[in-house]
């Protein structure tokens, strides 16, 4: 079952052992603190997670990342009845493999990219860019994205129900850390990262044991929409 952020709040006030007539940090603050424990907890785990879609035009390589993007996953290409994998890859892989990738020519474009790089925040950038057999199909970006912030007493933690209890560790890893209380503060931390990697195996391993059947392995991935699709 969910927890919402006042009972979240109201863990971190019981393990800091304070009242409301005695508090160092208020409500605001506490949930300043869980909401970032939620968005750290984010990037460790992959999660939250969406996919969206970008139509790819004749000759252009670079195109916008999601606003909200944390970590870039996975990337597909193609259309419907023909989706495959494109590798991502670090500047420094792709400047080995194709040294003339900002070539502007048309002798850099083909039916399909191969390598996608994330040249900042906001842009991705595929190679080979699209010719005009490719132009009007889609590139699809598997990402981590920032989880929505709580700031009603009924809000949820924007994350796998696992990892809602784990919050106010990392938030009580804060809370020390401004009372200049380092030793306390750094137990917390363990505490917080030793739970997360813990459930991140036993979670990973649960959801590919349940879900691998439903693409698998396979580099190509043939399917009509993504809708309710799970990418390994």
């Amino acid at each position: 079952m969910s927890v919402t952020l006042q009972q979240l709040r109201d863990k971190v006030s019981a393990l800091l052992r304070e009242d409301s007539t005695n508090t160092h940090f208020t409500d605001t603050v506490l949930n300043g603190f869980l909401n970032e424990a939620a968005e750290f907890a984010a990037v460790f785990i992959e999660y939250p997670r969406d996919i969206v879609a970008v139509t790819v035009e004749n000759n252009i390589g670079s195109y916008s990342n999601p606003a909200d993007n944390l970590l870039l996953r996975t990337a597909y290409f193609g259309s419907s009845g023909n989706i495959t994998k494109v590798n991502i890859v670090s500047e420094e892989t792709l400047r080995e493999i194709y040294p003339n990738w900002l070539d502007p020519s048309t002798s850099m474009t083909a039916d399909r990219p191969q390598y996608l790089m994330q040249i900042d925040r906001n842009t991705v950038h595929i190679i080979p860019r699209p010719n005009s057999v490719a132009a009007g199909k889609s590139l699809y970006l598997n990402y981590n994205y920032v989880p929505a912030s709580m700031s009603n007493d009924s809000d949820t933690p924007d994350l796998p129900l696992p990892y809602h209890n784990l919050l106010p560790l990392y938030a009580l890893h804060l809370c020390y850390y401004a009372l200049q209380n380092i030793p306390v503060s750094e137990q917390f931390y363990k505490d917080f990262m030793e739970k997360i990697n813990r459930l991140k195996s036993a979670v990973t391993k649960e959801s590919k044991e349940n879900l691998s059947f439903m693409w698998g392995n396979t580099e190509d991935v043939n399917t009509n929409s993504f809708d309710g699709g799970i990418i390994p």
